[in-house]
């Protein structure tokens, strides 16, 4: 089954005519194969978990989730569009206890771009991977770097040093670093 969209996939997040971060460079680094259940935490309007449907095939599965309406709407519109079946799109609440939906120890990878920033409770979000994730599953991260000269408010962002002290208290080891663009910071961690 071919999955080629009926439309070119955007591949680059772009801001102005500054292109900052390249989501399937990104993806190609993660060890993403196929057959793999990923959870996109904080999916927004889809770009990733689209991208990442595609190298998981229609063997696995993608969990797209966000706690707003019109982001999720979206990702629907997009996977329908794409013939991506695999592309569940889930409106939850990451910041709540068992906020995803998910089941237990369901995915592989929880992949979480930009969106720590975002929330009071970056705890919360650390641990409901913990609890979506199997065992010897990964934690993506991707976030804006503290000292980036534009994005979101300097004090909303969490620095590396700062977000490994959070992810490691909550039990996940750091296992990797990679290159995430010049205003981003991508971590790998493993349970």
């Amino acid at each position: 089954m071919s999955l080629e969209p009926k439309a070119k996939i955007h591949t680059e997040i772009t801001a102005g005519n500054m292109n900052f971060l390249d989501p399937q460079s990104l993806l190609d680094k993660l060890g993403i194969k196929e057959g793999m259940a990923v959870a996109d935490f904080g999916c927004g309007a889809g770009h990733f978990a689209i991208l990442i449907a595609r190298k998981v095939g229609a063997q696995g599965a993608v969990y797209a989730i966000d706690i707003q309406k019109g982001p999720i709407e979206s990702v629907r519109s997009r996977a329908k569009l794409y013939g991506l079946t695999q592309v569940q799109a889930i409106r939850g609440d990451l910041e709540r206890e068992k906020g995803s939906t998910l089941p237990e120890k369901l995915v592989d990878i929880v992949f979480c771009t930009s969106v720590l920033f975002q929330v009071k409770d970056k705890g919360a979000i650390i641990r409901e991977a913990k609890r979506v994730l199997k065992k010897k599953g990964k934690l993506v991260i991707i976030e804006w770097r503290a000292e980036a000269p534009w994005g979101p408010q300097t004090k909303a962002r969490l620095s590396r040093e700062d977000f490994v002290t959070l992810a490691e208290k909550e039990g996940f080891v750091l296992e990797k670093e990679f290159a995430a663009g010049s205003h981003h910071y991508g971590l790998v961690f493993g349970i």
